[in-house]
């Protein structure tokens, strides 16, 4: 986790007005590798383990414990650890997609990649070399370290752990109308929300939103906050 993406952060618990303060055991880089996030209202606390934030108590199929899953996620990753973090590399379909719609050629900050697009993100990361990317991932998912991408897992894409207009972007991948409503809360005036394969109910979730849409068909939607 970037030690200044803990500025964006929010309490899952007490909302988007509740910061969290970041604790640290490890840290390389400015990454922090070890520690918790604990919130200074309802005093939880959500550990960083090899760089992953654990917002949730998200269960497996059997009802694994938040804990276990988080071994088994990381057993998985030490095993892919040979391989690029991230998955796709920045020549793959949803790397160079993701950085052209959020048009990430230049400047800073932060931006979301919702469930099911972590597998671009070190590919886009590469493409996008002042962007910090905040990927979401499962529990049980592998997460390989890779440059300029920082990791939560537990988070739900319709109550999202991230105060009000502090990220460049936000690119989701089908979802609802409610995953639209929380990505656009998160993005800055100006900055760009996207969403992959968008159903007709996300399209439609568009006119009551603070979004100019430029682009809006069957693969995509690129909105501009207003």
């Amino acid at each position: 986790m970037h030690l200044e993406l803990s500025e964006l952060l929010a309490c899952p618990s007490c909302g988007p007005r509740h910061g969290v303060v970041v604790s640290v055991d490890r840290i390389e880089r400015r990454r922090v590798l070890e520690g918790f996030l604990s919130c200074p209202t309802c005093e939880s606390r959500f550990p960083i383990r090899g760089g992953v934030i654990e917002f949730g108590t998200e269960s497996g199929p059997e009802g694994e414990p938040a804990a276990d899953a988080s071994a088994t996620r990381t057993a998985v990753a030490g095993r892919a650890a040979g391989g690029a973090g991230g998955g796709d590399g920045p020549g793959s379909d949803d790397a160079l997609r993701l950085a052209a719609l959020l048009d990430l050629r230049e400047g800073g900050g932060f931006v979301l990649l919702g469930r099911g697009l972590y597998g671009a993100a070190a590919g886009t990361a590469e493409l996008a070399p002042g962007v910090e990317l905040l990927a979401l991932v499962g529990v049980r998912e592998a997460v390989v370290r890779a440059p300029r991408v920082s990791s939560a897992a537990g988070v739900s894409e319709t109550s999202l752990p991230l105060r009000d207009l502090r990220l460049r972007g936000a690119a989701l991948r089908g979802g609802g109308a409610a995953a639209l409503v929380e990505a656009t809360r998160t993005v800055r005036p100006g900055g760009r929300v996207i969403v992959l394969r968008p159903t007709s109910e996300t399209l439609e979730a568009t006119a009551d939103l603070p979004l100019e849409v430029v682009v809006a068909e069957e693969a995509a939607i690129v909105a501009l906050r207003r």
